[in-house]
């Protein structure tokens, strides 16, 4: 079975606890991978790895337009594996396919096109987005401030609700 770890300063690395549980497809019940069990300390030691790369990697001091061109590269990763993505989240979650495969993934990618785009001054704005193809309805509250991190909140309507579940940890990238 696949063993799924979390990714911290770069490697895959165990829980600190050694926790671990199984993570399976709700439609059969069957195994999908075991997954690390992140606690406080897992948590903490990614904070401080991602405190350390924000104050001594090249993010602080990169211009927004450098910062875009490289979320949109990540951005274009996820579009590519689209497919991908939109089968292990729906085998986790039990999740239709097509909500993924038109919706969760392609807006995922959006987010981090639409994020740094907004990125001129100090702000809080709200983006709109729908897609055609799904009743996914959302808008992005993105806060952000110069040389500090963002935070993007989605804001889901009813027809969307089933995006509110608490998926499994899964490997993507």
């Amino acid at each position: 079975m696949t063993e799924v770890r979390h990714i911290i300063d770069g490697s895959e690395v165990a829980s600190v606890t050694g926790k671990k549980f199984v993570t399976l497809n709700p439609a059969t019940e069957e195994p999908l991978a075991e997954v690390c069990e992140g606690g406080p300390e897992d948590v903490d030691r990614a904070v401080q790895t991602a405190r350390r790369a924000f104050d001594e990697g090249p993010w602080k001091t990169m211009p927004p337009w450098e910062r875009g061109r490289l979320l949109g590269r990540v951005a274009e990763i996820i579009r590519k594996r689209n497919d991908d993505l939109a089968m292990m989240d729906a085998l986790d979650c039990g999740k239709p396919l097509k909500d993924n495969k038109y919706g969760d993934v392609p807006l995922c990618a959006a987010s981090l096109i639409i994020t740094p785009a907004s990125r001129i001054n100090s702000a809080a704005r709200f983006f709109p987005q729908s897609n055609s193809f799904t009743t996914i309805r959302s808008a992005n509250l993105t806060v952000s401030s110069p040389g500090s991190f963002r935070g993007t909140i989605h804001f889901l309507t009813p027809a969307s609700s089933s995006l509110l579940r608490s998926p499994q940890a899964t490997p993507w990238l």
